[in-house]
């Protein structure tokens, strides 16, 4: 069953580790996760999400790795998305 990643997730503003590969997550990544201030650690890898990463801090310092097998994400750190 696929579904959208949880947007009450950005309520938890102190998280440190976020590891959601591979759980067939769609959709964008919500602005929300631009709060996960305390964040060093996110796997988001083999998903269906699709659109840009939300571009700040923390989500543009993590690698490519973390976003990797996600067809349709685009933006830092991976290709800029196209108009």
């Amino acid at each position: 069953m696929d579904s959208e990643l949880p947007l009450s997730l950005s309520n938890a503003s102190s998280l440190e580790s976020l590891k959601m590969q591979k759980n067939h997550f769609t959709g964008k990544i919500p602005n929300g996760f631009l709060m996960f201030r305390n964040l060093k650690e996110l796997d988001l890898s083999d998903n269906s999400l699709h659109g840009e990463i939300p571009h700040g801090k923390p989500l543009v310092d993590f690698p490519r790795a973390s976003y990797s097998g996600n067809k349709g994400l685009c933006g830092i750190p991976l290709e800029l998305c196209r108009p």
